[in-house]
């Protein structure tokens, strides 16, 4: 050996501590990004309910110009995993719409002489 290299290692690769370092920084932040987008996704099926809903009392107001009566409209054209309850009357309807990809949360619509139609969620 030379002089100047006694003593001296060569370094190659990480220790365990730095790759433990890096693993748990890496889980922090996946942890955050699922959070997130369980959130993001949520909003997104809450989003798909008030369209389809909003859709619906389109559907049901042409229904009631031509037939003069809420009373046998059926909702068609739903997006895929939302379901909706419709009752019909002479004089107004309500309607209530959940969706497969947010368990517990239903929405619901209500039309009459004294109410406009509001879409309002409950269970968030």
């Amino acid at each position: 050996m030379s002089a100047g290299t006694v003593g001296r290692h060569v370094r190659r690769g990480f220790t365990l501590l730095e790759l433990l370092s890096v693993v748990i920084v890496i889980g922090i932040l996946a942890s955050i990004a699922v959070a997130k987008y369980r959130g993001v996704k949520e909003q997104a099926f809450l989003g798909t309910i008030r369209a389809d809903l909003k859709t619906l009392a389109a559907n049901a107001e042409f229904y009631f110009a031509d037939r003069g009566t809420y009373e046998g409209f059926t909702p068609t054209g739903l997006s895929v995993g939302v379901h909706v309850e419709f009752v019909g009357s002479p004089s107004g309807y309500e309607a209530s719409a959940r969706h497969d990809g947010v368990p517990g949360v239903t929405c619901s619509m209500k039309q009459s002489n004294d109410d406009g139609g509001t879409v309002t969620c409950t269970g968030l």
